[in-house]
């Protein structure tokens, strides 16, 4: 993977765990080529039909490259994970000044921090999980355990 020590060892390992926990299929460096530029988006998860792309990004200077690979991949939702506030701040401005001068947005752009992707994704995941089914085996109480047997003598 391209990046340095907290890109690769800290942020997409903790969301490629949040991804793969839910079921998705996670794919790291995917390639994808948009407008003539070949480039890779550093983490794009599969759930059914949905597509999430995620960038971390330590400055707002690619932001309007990451929406561009995420409109080509057909993602559902872009993820723009940044380290503070501050770069949150200015990322935002970016992706307003990008939306103001090209077509409707077509999926979702968040900006978020680590805590804040985290909380993110488990709504996400939750709205296209499946439901979990529990087997007869899994079922520790039956109901004829729960029945008291009165002998008939005694009646």
């Amino acid at each position: 993977m391209r990046g340095g020590y907290v890109h690769n060892k800290v942020l997409i390992p903790s969301v490629v765990c949040h991804c793969r926990a839910a079921g998705a299929i996670v794919l790291l460096e995917h390639p994808v080529q948009a407008d003539r530029r070949k480039g890779a988006v550093d983490l794009l998860a599969q759930l059914g039909p949905k597509r999430l792309v995620m960038e971390v990004e330590n400055s707002c200077r690619r932001v309007c490259w990451d929406v561009e690979k995420a409109r080509a991949l057909g993602a559902n939702a872009l993820i723009i994970l940044v380290p503070d506030g501050r770069v949150a701040s200015a990322c935002r401005r970016e992706v307003r000044r990008l939306l103001a001068a090209s077509s409707p947005q077509e999926f979702c752009i968040c900006i978020l921090t680590l805590g804040s992707v985290h909380q993110w994704l488990n709504k996400y995941f939750r709205l296209f999980s499946t439901p979990i089914e529990t087997s007869a085996s899994k079922t520790f109480f039956k109901e004829s355990q729960h029945l008291l047997s009165i002998p008939k003598d005694n009646v």
